[in-house]
């Protein structure tokens, strides 16, 4: 075999580390092969033995047993016979037709169109406010109504009183000053942290509203998902 002196990188991504390093060193190997460095595998491949599972019995108290059969006779549901043969395959799928169940709404996939802050404009469905009292109300009313229902839902409820007490105590809460002022002074801020740390719950109610034009404001908050892996060999 000759000798092929080359450099090799791979890159690749998965759900965790661990899937992006094997497909890292899977794109590797391929590289390898069409290099002539390695030779194809020969061998035999493992085949699954799922099939070679030994049955087994399993025991049933007589009231589940008879609940079972008087369910399959309520339902008209004829029991599958055992085949005469163990190594003749089995269907156990049944022809009876249960109740139909009612057809599930039929949701329209797109994507939402980002736009600015602006009157009269609805950003979820792109299109105008007809109806309403958003229909009229100015950028200025909007965030002063959001602001003075939050301070009179502060004082009038007392679960929420309770609950804006304990998140206080939350990591994001001694960030207070540097959140406000990023935000003031930059035109996107991006707020991210560990989990229950208080970034949705004290950021956006407890903080951003107070600011004063909240209506100028586009907030997004993002699920805590698990960020893809990046691995380069």
């Amino acid at each position: 075999m000759d000798l092929v002196f080359s450099d090799l990188y791979g890159r690749e991504h998965g759900s965790n580390k661990q899937v992006a390093s094997k497909s890292c060193a899977l794109s590797l190997v391929r590289q390898m092969y069409h290099l002539k460095v390695i030779e194809p595998y020969t061998g035999q491949t493992k085949k699954k033995e799922g099939d070679q599972i030994p049955p087994y019995n399993v025991a049933i108290s007589p009231e589940v047993e008879q609940q079972l059969t008087s369910l399959l006779e309520a339902l008209q549901i004829q029991v599958v016979s055992e085949p005469q043969d163990p190594a003749q395959p089995v269907s156990l799928i049944v022809n009876q037709k249960l109740e139909e169940f009612e057809d599930s709404r039929k949701s329209m996939e797109g994507i939402v169109s980002w736009s600015p802050p602006q009157q009269n404009w609805n950003p979820w469905t792109a299109c105008n406010i007809d109806e309403g009292p958003l229909a009229f109300a100015t950028m200025e009313q909007i965030g002063s109504d959001l602001l003075s229902g939050m301070e009179q839902q502060r004082k009038m409820d007392q679960g929420l009183q309770e609950m804006m007490r304990e998140r206080g105590e939350l990591p994001v809460h001694s960030y207070k000053e540097e959140i406000l002022r990023t935000i003031h002074h930059s035109p996107v801020t991006l707020i991210r942290g560990a989990t229950g740390c208080g970034k949705t719950t004290q950021a956006y109610p407890g903080l951003i509203l107070r600011l004063g034009p909240c209506a100028e404001l586009s907030i997004k908050i993002a699920a805590q998902l698990q960020v893809s892996a990046f691995s380069q060999e």
